[in-house]
């Protein structure tokens, strides 16, 4: 029998989730806290586990009451209709949601900020890239479109940046222009990359000079940092294991085999650092 307006509005929320039947593989699917959701079962393809057959899959077709009885019916006929044609309408939904993401994501800017809010970093290096971003990039190529910005265009970009003397910024947002058209390559919303060899265009980076720490207090100060570090397991690991090797990055290859420590430590003379 098929479902009523009646019905579907009184549907209460049960101790599980639960479902009630219309027709042709449409059901609401009542949640245990009282949402209702309809959905489509149907089948489309081969089964995954070689038996004969086709897939059972599901479709989501909208909330109750946003989504009507009358309107889930109408979305119900429209995807079988696809069915009729050899078209999975899963993946059709999934490809038009894409599309218009894409639509919406059009300009460098609303790309990188998309980018921008997928990243994991703390929130004061969040807030200094965003502004890298706004300060030298976004009023320059900001408002084109992703898939048309040349190389010619990023390389302006950055000699603006360079010809201020700060050549170590300029890489910086070299490194944050790659990373969004990585991105948006990802998302296929373009596709190529025009930051290939800028890099070689740039000033060498100049050379910093890390103070070596004499004072037995600094080195109290600096271990009391390391133990309170909050980042991550391989990062605090690789911070208090530091300490204990004092050996430069060269010797970090050396670090192979179950008596790793040990043959890291074990450095010939001439490895040696003299003086």
């Amino acid at each position: 029998m098929p479902l009523t307006n009646i019905q579907v509005e009184k549907a209460k929320a049960r101790e599980k989730n639960w479902k009630l039947f219309d027709e042709k593989g449409l059901y609401l699917l009542v949640s245990k806290d009282g949402h209702k959701w309809w959905r489509l079962k149907y089948r489309f393809g081969a089964r995954s586990d070689g038996k004969p057959g086709k897939t059972e899959k599901v479709l989501a077709l909208g909330v109750f009451p946003e989504v009507s009885l009358k309107r889930a019916r109408e979305k119900r006929d429209e995807a079988r209709r696809l069915l009729a044609d050899h078209i999975d309408p899963g993946t059709q939904k999934k490809q038009e949601e894409h599309q218009r993401r894409v639509a919406q994501l059009q300009t460098f800017e609303a790309v990188a900020r998309e980018w921008l809010t997928k990243q994991s970093w703390g929130e004061s290096h969040g807030a200094r890239n965003a502004r890298r971003l706004e300060q030298h990039v976004f009023p320059w190529i900001g408002s084109l479109g992703v898939s048309g910005i040349k190389r010619a265009q990023i390389k302006e970009v950055l000699q603006r940046i360079e010809k201020t003397g700060h050549v170590e910024t300029a890489y910086r947002v070299l490194q944050l222009i790659r990373s969004i058209f990585d991105f948006a390559i990802a998302e296929e919303i373009c596709e190529h990359s025009p930051c290939l060899g800028l890099s070689k265009t740039l000033s060498a980076r100049p050379t910093r000079h890390h103070a070596t720490i004499t004072d037995p207090k600094q080195v109290g100060e600096l271990l009391r940092a390391i133990d309170g570090y909050g980042g991550t397991f391989p990062v605090a690991c690789a911070l208090r294991l530091a300490p204990l090797l004092f050996v430069r990055l060269a010797n970090f290859d050396k670090l192979t085999g179950r008596n790793s420590i040990s043959t890291a430590l074990t450095l010939s003379g001439a490895s040696r650092q003299r003086g």
